[in-house]
C-alpha cells in the first residue's frame, strides 16, 4: 500500500524531514517566447552601395546617423519618373542580444523628407552578414516635405530570412535604403535622410517536443510481494525503450526491467510491469522506483518516479498545505528525537540539510525555494528508528 493519508488527529511534534525530489516532467510548466528588445540603435558605419541603372548616390552617408536635421541627400536631382539613386546603407549597430536566443523580430526607422514630396521608397532592406537582403518592406506613400519617421517591419517580421543572434550583434548587420521618383515634375528631387534606427526582438527559444509525454506514472502494492507499475504517454518520439529502476533507498536504485517503447506515436499508450519484492518488513518500509526512457540514438532520461509503502512505520504524519507553493507544515505523533532534514533531487543530490538534534514536539514550518519546479516530491521523515514517506506536490504560483 501507498502511505496512508492521516484521517484523525494527533499531538503536534516539531520534527525535521527529508525530501527527495522527483519532478514531474509531463506536469512541469514553461513560459517561453515572451519577447525582449534592444533599439532603437542608430548605426556607427555608413556608406553606399551601387544599383545597377541607379541615377544618383547619396552624398554625406554618415549626416544619416542621428536625427539633427544634417542630411545625407541624394547627389543629383532623379529626372525621370521612376528615376532611382543607389542604397544607402547604416551598419554597425552595436547590438549585444545574449547568447542562445531566438530572434522574433526587426524593425527599421527612417527619419526622412522630400522637399517637393515627389519622391518615394525604391528599395528598404535588411543586411546580413554584408550581403543586401532581397526582401523590401517599402511604402507606396510619398516622402512628405516635413522630416518623418517612417517605421518598417515589426517585432514578428524577419524579412523573409533567418537570423541568430550572431549575425544581428556583427558589425555588418545593418539596413539598406533606396529612393525614386514617383511622377514627373518640374520640381528636382532633394531627397534627405536625416536618420536610421533598428530595433531588434527576441525571446528564450522554444524546445523541441519531448520524446515521451509522460502523462501518469503510479506504483501500487498489490496482495502479497508484488508491486504494479503503470504509466501512460500521449505522445512518443523515437523512443526505443522504457527502463524500470528500483531500490529501498532513492540516491541507489538498480534496474529492474527494460519495456519496449512505441518508438513515434501521436496516440495514448498505457504500460504495466509487475514487480516482485524479495523482502518486506519492519527495516524495508519503502521501496522507491524510477521511470527512464531511451531514444533510438541511446540517448537516456529520466521521466518520473514513485514510491510504495511495504513494511510498518510507528509514527502518522500529517502535512500540510498539499499541494504547497513554499511553505509546510508537518505534524506528528512521535516522541522527541533526533531528526534529519533534507532536500534532494531525483539524481540524488541534496539541495536542502538540517539536523533537529532534540525537542521535536510542536509543528515545524518548513520553507523551501521558490526555485523548486512544480511537481510530485517526496517527504521522508526519518528519526534514526522509524521512516514515514508522504507524497506531496508543489504548485505554480
Amino acid at each position: 500500500m501507498k502511505a496512508k493519508k492521516l484521517t484523525t488527529p494527533v499531538k503536534k511534534v516539531r520534527l525535521a524531514i527529508y525530501i527527495s525530489l522527483a519532478v514531474l516532467v509531463n506536469n512541469a510548466a514553461f513560459v517561453y517566447g515572451q519577447s525582449s528588445s534592444q533599439g532603437p540603435k542608430i548605426g556607427n558605419t555608413f556608406s553606399t552601395a551601387a544599383i545597377a541603372g541607379s541615377s544618383a548616390t547619396w552624398s554625406n552617408p554618415a549626416n544619416a546617423k542621428i536625427a539633427d536635421n544634417n542630411f545625407s541627400i541624394n547627389s543629383v536631382d532623379l529626372p525621370l519618373q521612376g528615376n532611382y539613386t543607389d542604397y544607402l546603407i547604416a551598419t554597425n549597430f552595436s547590438f549585444t542580444v545574449p547568447a542562445g536566443k531566438q530572434i522574433d523580430g526587426i524593425q527599421v526607422r527612417v527619419t526622412r523628407m522630400e522637399d517637393s514630396s515627389n519622391a518615394k521608397d525604391y528599395r528598404i532592406r535588411m543586411i546580413k552578414a554584408g550581403a543586401i537582403g532581397a526582401v523590401d518592406r517599402i511604402s507606396a506613400i510619398n516622402w512628405t516635405g516635413t522630416n518623418t519617421t517612417k517605421v518598417y517591419g515589426s517585432s514578428t517580421d524577419l524579412w523573409g530570412d533567418t537570423w541568430t543572434v550572431s549575425d544581428v550583434n556583427a558589425a555588418n548587420f545593418g539596413v539598406a535604403v533606396a529612393v525614386q521618383r514617383s511622377s514627373n515634375s518640374a520640381s528636382p528631387i532633394t531627397a534627405r535622410v536625416d536618420n536610421l534606427r533598428i530595433t531588434v526582438y527576441y525571446s528564450d527559444p522554444i524546445p523541441p517536443p519531448l520524446p515521451v509525454e509522460l502523462t501518469s506514472f503510479n506504483a501500487s502494492m498489490l496482495t502479497g510481494n508484488s508491486v504494479k507499475l503503470t504509466w501512460q504517454t500521449a505522445s512518443e518520439t523515437n523512443n526505443d525503450f522504457f527502463t524500470i529502476s528500483r531500490g529501498t533507498d532513492p540516491t541507489t536504485l538498480q534496474p529492474v526491467a527494460t519495456i519496449d517503447g512505441s518508438g513515434n506515436s501521436a496516440s495514448i499508450h498505457e504500460y504495466s510491469y509487475t514487480n516482485t519484492l524479495s523482502i518486506i518488513n519492519a527495516t524495508v518500509p519503502y521501496y522507491y522506483y524510477q521511470l527512464s526512457q531511451t531514444d533510438l540514438d541511446g540517448t537516456t532520461k529520466v521521466i518520473a518516479s514513485d514510491a510504495v509503502r511495504t513494511g510498518t512505520v510507528t509514527g502518522e504524519v500529517s502535512v500540510y498545505p498539499n499541494p504547497f507553493y513554499d511553505k509546510l507544515s508537518i505534524y506528528m505523533n512521535r516522541s522527541s528525537l533526533p531528526t534529519e532534514i533534507q532536500i534532494m533531487d531525483m539524481f540524488g543530490k541534496i539541495v536542502y540539510t538540517d539536523t533537529r538534534e532534540n525537542d521535536c514536539d510542536g509543528e515545524m514550518d518548513i520553507s523551501l525555494p521558490e526555485k523548486l519546479d512544480p511537481g510530485v516530491y517526496y517527504l521522508t521523515i526519518d528519526n534514526g528508528i522509524d521512516k514515514t514517506v508522504k507524497r506531496i506536490m508543489k504548485s505554480k504560483k
